[in-house]
C-alpha cells in the first residue's frame, strides 16, 4: 500500500476518509452526489487501489550530490525536501520486513483506480471493459488477438508455482513460448497472458515453466516479446523474484506517430533511445523505447494488421460522442442510441484508439490558439475516464523537464490537457511548480507528466478541479456529479 490510500487511518489525512461520514455526506451518496467513505479505497469520489513491486529496479536515481551543481542548492534542496516527504509517508504503511529494503527511486507502483464521475464517452465504462474482453473471452479461444498487446509484462525465474494456483483456481490464460536474446545470447522464454478483470492485461514471463513445460498447449510466437539488452532490464532475485520489465501498447496505423512523441525533447525525452524496431512477414511492427538513461522498465508500441468488423453493430457517429458529453458512471446520461453497439459491438485497436481520442476530443477543452502565453496555459475542462489510464512519467532535471515547455509540446502534438493543483505552493520561488497535466499520446493512451520543475510565474488559468479523488471544498459534492 502506498501513504496515500484511500481507507488507511495513516492515509490521506487532506480528504479524512477514515472517519465516519456525516449526516450530509450520507444523504449526498443518496443523492449520488459523491461516493461513501470509511472502509478500505473509498475515496469521497473515487475507489482506488495501489501496489507496488518494492525493489522494481537496481538503479538508485536519487544521487543528489550529483546534480546539484547543474540545478542550483536551492531546487536540488526543494525536491530532495518533496521525496523525502513522499518517502517519510509511505514507509509508515510497510512492514519492518519491507521498511529494511524500501527505496522511493526503486519502486515500481501501480495504481488501480475507478474515477466514476468522469465521462467515458457513449458507452460506459463498464460496457467498454466487457467489450474489450470479449476479444479474447472464452478463455482466450480466438487465440492472440491485436487489442491483447495492451499488458504489462513481468519477470520471474519460474512459471510453475503461478501455473499450479491458475490451474487450481480456474483462472483462463494464454500460453505462449518464444525466444529473445537475452544479453547478446539466444534463450526461450515461457509467458502467460491473464486478465484480473475488464480490459486488464498481465503478462508473466519466466526462464521455465517447470512441470507444465511439456503441455502441448504453448503457442509459439514469431518475435521477441521484451527486449534484454546487457545492463537495460531488470533481473529477479531470490529476494525480489518478481520484476517489471515493459509496458506494451497496441497503437495501429498511429506507430510512427506515437514513437515521435515519445521521442520530443520538451516532453522529457531528450536522453532516451529506441532499443530495437522489429518487422516481420506477417506485418507485425513494434517499436520498444528506453524513455530515460537509467531506465530498466521499458515502454512497447506494437502495430498488427487488423481488418475493420463487417458484421455487428456500427461505430457510433459523432453525434453520439457529443451528446455523451457530461455524462458519468454514476449519474448515467449516455445516448440510448449507442446502446446496442456498447452492448455487442465488435472492438478492434483501430476502434479502440478512434473511441477514445473521439472521447477526449469531445470531452475535454482543445488546444489553445498559437501564440498563447505558455506561463499561463489554460486549466482546462475535465479529463475523460480514459486518462485515468495512464503513464506516470516522472522527471526532476529543470533543463530537461520544464512544465511550461512540455505543456506546449503536449498541445503542438494536438493532445488535450487537464492541468491539476499539486500541492507544492509551500515551493513557490524555488523553481518548484505547483501543477500537473494529465493529457495523451496520438494513439489515446494517458500520460501525466510528474514534473515539479517550472518558471516562477507558471500558473495555469481557469476553475481548479478537484482531483477525481476529492470533491468541492465548499459543498462536499464530486466534479461532474449531476446536481
Amino acid at each position: 500500500m502506498e501513504a496515500n490510500e484511500c481507507g488507511l487511518t495513516i492515509g490521506d489525512f487532506v480528504m479524512n476518509i477514515s472517519a465516519p461520514m456525516t449526516a450530509k455526506q450520507r444523504e449526498l451518496v443518496r443523492r449520488k452526489q459523491r461516493l461513501p467513505t470509511g472502509e478500505m479505497h473509498q475515496c469521497p469520489c473515487a475507489l482506488e487501489g495501489r501496489a507496488h513491486v518494492i525493489n522494481g529496479t537496481e538503479r538508485d536515481v536519487m544521487d543528489w550530490s550529483r546534480v546539484e551543481s547543474s540545478w542550483g542548492s536551492v531546487y536540488t534542496s526543494s525536491v530532495r525536501s518533496i521525496a523525502n516527504s513522499f518517502g517519510t509517508g509511505a514507509a509508515k504503511v510497510l512492514s519492518p520486513e519491507e521498511q529494511q529494503v524500501y527505496s522511493l527511486s526503486k519502486v515500481f507502483g501501480l495504481h488501480s483506480v475507478l474515477c466514476p464521475f468522469h465521462s467515458s464517452g457513449p458507452c460506459t465504462l463498464d460496457q467498454v471493459e466487457r467489450g474489450v474482453a470479449r476479444s479474447w473471452a472464452g478463455n482466450f479461444s480466438n487465440g492472440y488477438v491485436p487489442l491483447m498487446d495492451n499488458n504489462l509484462m513481468l519477470l520471474t525465474p519460474t512459471l510453475e508455482p503461478i501455473l499450479s494456483r491458475f490451474a487450481r483456481d480456474q483462472v483462463e490464460f494464454f500460453p505462449m513460448k518464444w525466444t529473445a536474446l537475452v544479453d547478446g545470447k539466444p534463450r526461450q522464454l515461457w509467458s502467460v497472458l491473464a486478465s484480473p478483470c475488464g480490459k486488464l492485461l498481465l503478462e508473466i514471463a519466466g526462464w521455465s515453466a517447470g512441470r507444465f513445460e511439456g503441455s502441448d498447449s504453448w503457442v509459439l510466437m514469431d518475435d521477441a516479446r521484451a527486449v534484454f539488452k546487457a545492463g537495460l532490464w531488470n533481473k529477479p532475485t531470490p529476494q525480489q523474484p518478481l520484476v517489471p520489465l515493459r509496458i506494451s501498447r497496441a497503437v495501429g496505423d498511429k506507430l510512427d506517430q506515437t514513437v515521435e512523441f515519445y521521442q520530443e525533447p520538451d516532453l522529457g525525452f531528450q536522453q532516451g533511445q529506441v532499443l530495437e524496431r522489429t518487422s516481420n512477414r506477417t506485418g507485425v511492427s513494434s517499436v520498444t523505447l528506453m524513455l530515460s538513461p537509467l531506465a530498466t522498465t521499458h515502454l512497447q508500441l506494437c502495430s498488427r494488421p487488423e481488418p475493420e468488423p463487417t458484421t455487428g453493430p456500427a461505430f457510433p457517429q459523432i453525434q453520439l460522442f457529443e451528446a455523451a458529453v457530461g455524462s458519468n458512471q454514476i449519474n448515467g446520461g449516455q445516448p440510448s442510441q449507442a446502446a446496442e453497439w456498447c452492448e455487442q459491438g465488435a472492438w478492434t485497436v483501430p476502434r479502440y484508439t478512434r473511441y477514445t481520442l473521439t472521447t477526449h476530443e469531445t470531452t475535454m477543452s482543445p488546444p489553445p490558439e498559437p501564440g498563447y502565453n505558455r506561463l499561463k496555459p489554460p486549466i482546462g475542462t475535465p479529463m475523460d475516464v480514459f486518462l485515468d489510464d495512464h503513464l506516470a512519467w516522472d522527471c526532476t532535471d529543470p533543463a530537461e523537464c520544464d512544465l511550461a515547455r512540455g505543456g506546449a509540446a503536449l498541445y503542438n502534438s494536438s493532445s488535450r490537457v487537464q492541468w491539476l493543483p499539486i500541492g507544492f505552493d509551500k515551493f513557490n520561488g524555488t523553481g518548484v511548480a505547483s501543477w500537473t497535466p494529465y493529457s495523451h499520446d496520438p494513439a489515446g493512451y494517458g500520460i501525466q507528466l510528474h514534473w515539479v520543475a517550472g518558471p516562477s510565474q507558471f500558473s495555469p488559468t481557469g476553475i481548479r478541479y478537484p482531483s477525481c479523488f476529492s470533491p468541492w471544498p465548499h459543498n462536499d459534492t464530486c466534479p461532474g456529479a449531476h446536481m
